[in-house]
């Protein structure tokens, strides 16, 4: 298929991990930066469900590079220190994306269980 939309929908819903991965990691190199920043997040979250968390870092802050103040690159990012147990990170990265988009409910509820975790004011 040619066309971005139906590439990335194949290569997203292989049912093997591992291949769903090799697909998505062709794609990343065959549309280049910045188009292929969605599938650079998409894979930050795939590798990490493969228990490659180095990787998934990696994945997370190359999109936040592309998209340095953007709400989902911020959310991404934070989401990936919720995993991790690093809540002082998680916090720093969904206070941003407060800072840039107030009504965020995403970061509103995170903030809000990061509170209930580690007792955060």
């Amino acid at each position: 298929p040619r066309g971005k939309f139906i590439q990335f929908y194949r290569a997203s819903t292989n049912p093997d991990l591992n291949e769903r991965i090799k697909n998505l990691e062709q794609l990343r190199e065959a549309w280049g930066e910045p188009n292929n920043a969605p599938v650079v997040n998409f894979l930050g979250y795939l590798y990490y469900r493969n228990g490659s968390k180095e990787k998934s870092e990696e994945s997370f802050k190359r999109y936040m590079e592309l998209y340095p103040d953007g709400y989902n690159s911020l959310d991404s990012m934070a989401e990936f220190f919720m995993f991790e147990k690093k809540y002082d990170e998680a916090k720093k990265h969904y206070e941003k994306v407060l800072n840039l988009f107030p009504y965020s409910n995403s970061a509103i509820s995170s903030l809000n269980e990061l509170k209930k975790i580690n007792n955060y004011n």
